[in-house]
């Protein structure tokens, strides 16, 4: 990681879940040691952040709810590209009103194109330096790729969270000729779980929920209505809900002290092919069940990416299956 010393730090995390602010916490560790630093995003994510580093400064970002679609329809690109430009002004917006009232040094944005500020020194933590486009995209691909580049140039550096050595663990996402235009430097993967090893094994399972909240409570019922039957314990991490639960089913939030060492023991660990789950899994020495989000064409490709290395899945459903399957064999 790049030494900071005597500085005001302006840090924001994408809000999408827990992946991106998790991420941040061997950053954020390291820089409250010397640093005054402002951490701006939602109360669950504060929440969540102020476990591991309690001395950050809050700024709380309100919640804009936001639900993944299963199919793609000409109308939800319109959604989505209107979404996004939202988003961006909003930072845009944010991040000048925080300047003002903090005077930082620097500003560290985890994958927020529009935090940034064109007087202070501004770094944008991304593992999607070229983003895997879907099939109905690549005939935009120039285009799409020149207006990320033009966004990059906002920031005075990039930092990867990846090896240099390809494939690392995106792949082309992070490995590409792009980047020799570009102002960058590897730091290595990023995981709340370095130097944490369990040698232990116990007889449950833990599915990690990733995603905005709407997401999570949408894929809460799935898996609920799914494993009533299935006579195993399992843990999900990430939402309380409001449905009746049978007894071997737990819910957990995302703040709950229990839930590191509940997914560093657990015998099976599930969730997406999010890249911040692939990368506790790597500090974790840890083989998950994984599956991409429904036309989540990042997720896609890592799935195919670490389809020898992980149990990866087309989707939850047919995950479900073999899990079922799986555990059938257990028992006998």
């Amino acid at each position: 990681m790049i030494p900071i010393y005597n500085k005001t730090i302006l840090v924001s995390p994408l809000p999408w879940g827990l992946g991106h602010v998790a991420r941040m916490i061997p950053l954020l560790r390291q820089y409250v040691r010397h640093n005054k630093v402002i951490v701006f995003t939602t109360q669950e994510l504060l929440d969540y952040v102020k476990q591991y580093v309690p001395e950050i400064i809050s700024e709380v970002e309100e919640e804009t709810p936001f639900l993944y679609r299963k199919n793609f329809s000409l109308f939800h690109l319109f959604f989505v590209v209107f979404w996004l430009q939202k988003m961006y002004f909003h930072e845009r917006k944010k991040v000048k009103e925080l300047v003002l009232k903090h005077e930082p040094d620097l500003i560290i944005s985890d994958n927020r194109y529009g935090w940034f500020d064109e007087t202070i020194p501004s770094i944008l933590i991304t593992h999607q330096v070229r983003p895997a486009f879907p099939w109905w995209a690549f005939p935009f691909k120039p285009l799409l790729m020149r207006i990320m580049l033009n966004k990059y140039k906002h920031f005075f550096q990039l930092w990867i969270p990846d090896v240099h050595e390809y494939p690392g663990l995106a792949g082309k996402l992070s490995h590409t000729p792009v980047l020799r235009r570009l102002n960058h430097w590897y730091i290595g993967p990023l995981s709340r779980f370095e130097n944490r090893r369990s040698n232990v094994e116990e007889e449950y399972a833990v599915w990690v929920l990733s995603g905005p909240s709407l997401h999570r409570e949408w894929m809460l019922n799935q898996i609920v209505s799914f494993w009533k039957d299935i006579d195993f314990p399992l843990h999900i991490v990430g939402t309380e809900g409001t449905i009746q639960l049978p007894p071997h089913i737990k819910t957990y939030t995302l703040t709950n002290p229990a839930v590191d060492e509940l997914i560093m023991n657990a015998r099976y660990l599930i969730s997406h092919t999010g890249y911040s789950v692939l990368m506790d899994l790597e500090k974790l020495n840890k083989k998950g069940w994984l599956f991409p989000t429904s036309g989540q064409s990042e997720q896609i490709y890592l799935a195919q990416l670490h389809a020898k290395k992980h149990h990866v899945f087309k989707n939850v459903r047919t995950l479900l299956e073999c899990l079922k399957l799986e555990l059938k064999k257990i028992k006998q």
